[in-house]
């Protein structure tokens, strides 16, 4: 009985509790540079903190609230917050960051998140998505997304789901980490842009040099990329089927992705050889021909698919030797399990980025389908 009793005066619950009426739960955080209009009196502000909240109280006009502040520092803008929330501000329910992209273009380490910081704060999830505003983030967060009342509800749906169906990257705050800090490792960003007075929407995707931003792709390159970096995905291509200038036949596929990578060494000379390897099956086609009376026209539609996606990796990864000067397709550090010594100290470098030879080949395999389709 004694040791019940005991037990009783150290078992009487949590001691620090709040109530979650006390608190105020972020959705999204917004990070930019300051504003020289808007923020002119903060002249010493070198970050501007946006913060995505809910409204909890049931009777409150709107789902959610924005609340912006200017300081010197990351913790700063907490600081100030106080002043005007009565809400204990806690940054365990963040759940996706989004990055003004002239911040983005300066660092996000550094300017952004204390990189020690955010790897021992046990409270800031490194699952939190990441994703790159076209313009600057402030103004994004103040959209009323049409058909949406939480705007933080949408753009996680949004991050989250987008590898998921379509040739996105879904990027968390871990990723780019450890794409930022790894040796021939370089992150690549969903880039989301407002559009309309309503809408918000994934346009591309930024490629980092490390942890700032140098470059954007559009769709067609960001599918290049998904492939040749080996981001398992699944998404609809479609296809143009053609002899001798003619179209036969037109339609789409869906696939998902995979890729092998293979790297030789020859004198001073890396060739790296890329394997992309897609599965799926036809969606739809529009010629009145049979594939029970054609035989091949599955694997024509095979070969127009592969012919298409390797003519567009080869230009991507021109573009990405000559223009970026980075690997984003994560391939080169695949030669420091084989040669670290050597090529530790220049993977990074834009020279050896632009001298290593790199060639792809696409295979694809569709199912096999009935005469209707």
């Amino acid at each position: 009985m004694v040791i019940l009793l005991a037990q009783l005066v150290i078992c009487t619950g949590c001691w620090d509790a709040k109530d979650i009426g006390e608190l105020g739960l972020p959705i999204i955080g917004g990070y930019d540079v300051p504003d020289p209009v808007k923020d002119k009196k903060e002249k010493d502000a070198r970050v501007v903190i946006t913060a995505l909240l809910p409204n909890l109280d049931p009777k409150a006009k709107e789902e959610v609230r924005v609340e912006r502040v200017a300081a010197r520092t990351v913790g700063e803008t907490r600081e100030k917050r106080n002043r005007f929330d009565p809400d204990f501000f806690t940054v365990s329910s963040l759940q996706a960051a989004v990055i003004g992209e002239e911040l983005a273009k300066r660092g996000v380490f550094g300017n952004v998140i204390d990189l020690d910081l955010v790897y021992r704060d046990p409270k800031i999830k490194h699952t939190m998505y990441l994703a790159i505003v076209e313009g600057r983030a402030d103004e994004l967060l103040q959209v009323k997304v049409k058909d949406y009342g939480n705007l933080g509800v949408y753009l996680l749906e949004l991050l989250r789901r987008a590898g998921k169906k379509s040739f996105i990257p879904s990027t968390t705050l871990f990723m780019f980490g450890v794409n930022s800090m790894g040796p021939g490792e370089n992150p690549v960003v969903p880039l989301i842009k407002v559009q309309g007075k309503d809408r918000v929407s994934i346009t591309g995707v930024g490629i980092f040099k490390k942890d700032k931003l140098i470059a954007k792709a559009r769709f067609r390159d960001t599918r290049a990329l998904m492939l040749l970096r080996g981001l398992k995905t699944s998404g609809q291509i479609p296809f143009i089927l053609q002899k001798n200038g003619q179209v036969l036949d037109r339609g789409t596929v869906n696939v998902s992705n995979s890729r092998k990578v293979k790297v030789e060494k020859k004198g001073d000379q890396f060739h790296y050889f890329v394997t992309i390897n897609l599965q799926g099956k036809l969606l739809e086609h529009y010629s009145e021909e049979s594939f029970l009376k054609r035989e091949n026209l599955l694997k024509d539609i095979e070969k127009a698919v592969e012919s298409e996606l390797t003519r567009d990796c080869r230009t991507f990864i021109s573009k990405m030797q000559q223009e970026f000067g980075v690997d984003c397709i994560d391939v080169t550090d695949h030669a420091l399990s084989k040669w670290r010594y050597e090529v530790q100290e220049i993977i990074d470098s834009e020279e050896f980025v632009k001298s290593v030879k790199i060639d792809v080949k696409v295979k694809v395999n569709l199912e096999n389908v009935g005469d209707r389709t």
